[in-house]
């Protein structure tokens, strides 16, 4: 993934966060990224299946969705970080039969789920 590629992603992310007008001082905001390093730290130490699974079940919902080829390229430099982007264009592709769609994005998802129009 190029430097720019992920400027947009983490981009995503912080824009989703909740803004502030400075009053609440340095810091506000910490516990969404602490929340958010956790669950990739998750996400990456679950057993290999499940990561899959979620990568394919995310790639179909995003075909659904409309997915871009634009989608398609962020999509798969995201999950190639994870050794994951074969997971991911299997459920864009339905290579294996229909994968169902994800119904709630695990927060470690969230920045591409956001990036690909799935979440707001």
């Amino acid at each position: 993934m190029s430097d720019s590629e992920r400027a947009v992603i983490e981009e995503s992310f912080e824009n989703a966060l909740e803004p502030t007008d400075g009053a609440d001082g340095c810091g506000v905001g910490v516990d969404a990224l602490v929340e958010w390093t956790a669950a990739v730290s998750t996400f990456t130490v679950v057993a290999n299946d499940v990561s899959s699974s979620l990568a394919r079940r995310l790639g179909a919902t995003a075909l659904r969705a409309g997915l871009t080829r634009e989608g398609w390229s962020m999509g798969q430099s995201w999950f190639a970080q994870y050794g994951l982007e074969e997971s991911f264009a299997k459920g864009c592709w339905m290579e294996g039969g229909v994968a169902p769609p994800i119904d709630a994005v695990p927060v470690a998802l969230a920045p591409v789920a956001t990036s690909l129009g799935l979440v707001s």
